[in-house]
């Protein structure tokens, strides 16, 4: 009976396998200082945000700042009750010079009634409307009754088709019945 041998393929090609040569570069690494120093991660790192990063003022001290300095220097807006002053909206059509188009469209309905263009009045949930016939509207007779016509036409000239006795399977538990 033949031995089997464990043929390792690093050896093969006259390498070193990659697990020793792993720890060979880390303990070459290590003999040149180039470990990096030891750090406490539930410590947390100090913070530092982009404004300090520049050297800049965060914003809501540099806001913070201006408005103390307006403040000494007399800048102050009077006191006002917003909730109850009543803000009117800026109207597009009187900026420009043109009538609002409700009042517009008031005023050409009004004008119309006076010329006497008003539309009967209609209840039209009362009111059914019919579909227009399309066949109608081109002198044609209707598919339907058209169909009709000409089966009865052929049945007086006797093209009825035999009856047809159509055969029926059941299969039930894999026997037909």
């Amino acid at each position: 009976m033949l031995k089997q041998t464990s043929v390792n393929v690093w050896q093969q090609i006259g390498a070193q396998e990659p697990s020793a040569a792993a720890a060979s570069l880390m303990k070459q690494n290590d003999n040149f200082g180039y470990k990096s120093r030891t750090q406490m991660l539930s410590q947390g790192a100090p913070t530092v945000n982009v404004w300090q990063q520049i050297g800049a003022e965060e914003p809501h001290a540099a806001a913070a700042g201006l408005m103390k300095q307006n403040d000494n220097f007399g800048y102050k807006a009077r006191p006002q009750m917003l909730a109850q002053k009543k803000m009117q909206r800026p109207n597009v059509w009187k900026s420009i010079g043109a009538e609002e188009p409700k009042a517009a469209a008031a005023k050409l309905m009004k004008q119309n009634d006076n010329f006497g263009y008003k539309a009967r009045p209609q209840m039209l949930a009362q009111k059914k409307m019919q579909r227009p016939n399309v066949w109608k509207s081109i002198g044609a007779e209707e598919p339907k009754a058209a169909a009709a016509k000409l089966m009865k036409q052929n049945d007086n000239f006797g093209y009825k088709s035999r009856t047809q006795m159509l055969e029926v399977r059941v299969v039930f538990c894999g026997v037909t019945v």
